[in-house]
């Protein structure tokens, strides 16, 4: 397998192949806060959707090859004091050759990859093995995209986890 490390909120992609490799795409630039988006692990507001943009530019240049990426993990860098859940955590990945997104012009996710469950992030890395492993073509860009949330959902403080861009898209209610 290669393990490959996106940071565009330090994400990690495992890919099925033989060998097993690290790989950084972009640098760490920020960190959300706990009333602040955006985050995987939003829980400031009964929801939220999100949309981070990996061009294929980015993913080839930090040595991303096709393949069935099986595996996303998120870096969690610091959590409130009061636990964070993240109801109906869903995450969706589908290929584009969009080159930014655009704020309130969401691109269609066709590809449900995991959940929607009921989520508690931990310290450090939270990985979630797709339940539909996505295959990376090795020339279009891939949008993760994430929600959560209900209703019902009780509100508190985001997990906060390390960022770099892009990613316009996020909405809160």
């Amino acid at each position: 397998m290669k393990r490959f490390l996106l940071s565009g909120l330090v994400m990690f992609i495992t890919l099925t192949h033989l060998a097993a490799q690290s790989v950084v795409v972009g640098e760490a630039s920020g960190l959300n806060t706990e009333y602040s988006y955006p985050t995987p692990f939003g829980n400031n507001f009964k929801s939220h959707k999100s949309q981070y943009l990996y061009s294929a530019a980015e993913l080839a240049a930090a040595g991303l090859t096709a393949g069935s990426i099986s595996e996303v993990a998120f870096t969690v860098v610091t959590l409130p004091e009061t636990p964070v859940v993240c109801e109906g955590f869903s995450l969706k990945m589908f290929p584009t050759d969009a080159f930014s997104l655009v704020t309130d012009a969401w691109l269609a996710a066709e590809t449900n990859v995991w959940g929607p469950m009921d989520y508690q992030p931990t310290l450090g890395k939270n990985s979630f093995t797709l339940e539909t492993p996505f295959l990376w073509d090795g020339i279009s860009g891939i949008v993760i995209e994430i929600c959560s949330g209900s209703e019902l959902a009780a509100t508190g403080a985001n997990a906060i986890v390390e960022l770099s861009g892009p990613y316009i898209n996020t909405v809160s209610h």
